[in-house]
């Protein structure tokens, strides 16, 4: 594929200034009117719970037990528990991810003004929500469990957002694409969209590619709208420079996926190809980054939005239909 293009870092993170300012939509100037009055209250139960008395565990926990029933119920009478507990508190990488996390999040700050702000803006597309509890935690780096949200309770492992170069990453030899989007700046983004593929979940593990591209396109083109501030590789978890490879190769993203007449299939193995995570796209160079079928669906979704402003925004996420949504947006990739 010898049409796309390669960038220096240094000329990519020069356009990248000014890239972002030239691609906001309505949506974004709309969102930031949307100013909530009372900031989300968050409560640190690594904080509490690394602040016990380890010669009185039982009693410490007894105390906390009632504000972070969720983590503890009852079982600080269990004694199995309580040998698990003590484990947990000892184990040295679990103490090394409060000890980072205490100088990564010294505060919070400012996360529960942009909380309150994002949910308040998320009501517009969905009435229904209401702010859940917040809770952070360390997780034992398990990131398989990441920020957890059942519509009434949300809790955010603190340890996977220490930064990429944080060393107990390598230590676990966690692969760089996934590590570069291990740090603060990626948080709020993947709480939003934790909570907007929770209020809006789609069957489409068999629909064509289409329909998988635009369900999550649709998705980011919402957070224009609920994180007007936030940069759009924030919101993929891109590095700045992958971001800037898509915008760069619009164009011949687009004409891979027509020649190869990927949209409307519903084969496995070609939507992975460009859906699913990994260190790049298989078939494009290895300067691009992965999941590049999300990327280019939050494009087309774009171009819907920009030609269907009139639309009220709690009807946004009741639509389903990648081809009509397609058709609808007339899309034309960027030439560069």
């Amino acid at each position: 594929m010898r049409s796309f293009i390669n960038y220096s870092v240094v000329f990519i993170l020069f356009v990248t200034l000014f890239s972002c300012s030239e691609n906001s939509t309505n949506w974004k100037k709309m969102g930031a009117e949307v100013k909530a009055s009372k900031d989300i209250a968050i409560k640190r139960y690594e904080r509490a719970l690394f602040s016990i008395n380890p010669d009185q565990l039982q009693e410490g926990l007894a105390s906390i037990s009632q504000e972070y029933y969720l983590f503890i119920g009852e079982e600080y009478k269990n004694p199995q528990a309580l040998i698990q507990m003590r484990s947990y508190l000892q184990d040295t990488l679990i103490r090394q991810g409060y000890k980072f996390s205490e100088k990564v999040f010294p505060n919070l700050a400012p996360l529960p003004t942009e909380l309150a702000n994002a949910f308040e803006r998320i009501r517009r597309f969905i009435p229904s929500f209401s702010n859940p509890e917040v809770y952070t935690y360390i997780s034992g780096y398990d990131q398989q469990t990441s920020i957890y949200y059942n519509g009434e309770v949300m809790t955010i492992p603190l340890d996977l957002y220490l930064g990429d170069t944080t060393k107990v990453y390598q230590q676990l030899r966690i692969p760089l694409y996934m590590r570069q989007h291990m740090s603060k700046d990626y948080l709020l983004s993947d709480i939003v969209l934790t909570i907007l593929h929770h209020l809006i979940p789609r069957d489409i593990a068999a629909a064509p590619l289409v329909d998988q591209m635009l369900y999550e396109g649709m998705i980011l083109a919402m957070t224009d709208y609920i994180l007007p501030d936030v940069p759009d590789y924030c919101k993929m978890g891109y590095t700045q420079v992958q971001e800037e490879w898509c915008r760069q190769n619009e164009e011949e993203i687009w004409k891979y996926l027509v020649g190869n007449r990927l949209l409307f299939s519903t084969n496995q193995k070609d939507i992975g190809l460009m859906m699913n995570d990994g260190p790049f796209t298989n078939g494009f160079p290895k300067e691009s980054p992965a999941r590049t079928g999300i990327w280019m669906g939050w494009q087309i979704a774009r171009a819907w939005v920009n030609r269907n402003d009139d639309v009220p925004l709690n009807r946004i996420a009741s639509l389903q239909n990648g081809k009509q949504l397609l058709e609808e947006s007339r899309y034309k990739p960027q030439k560069k």
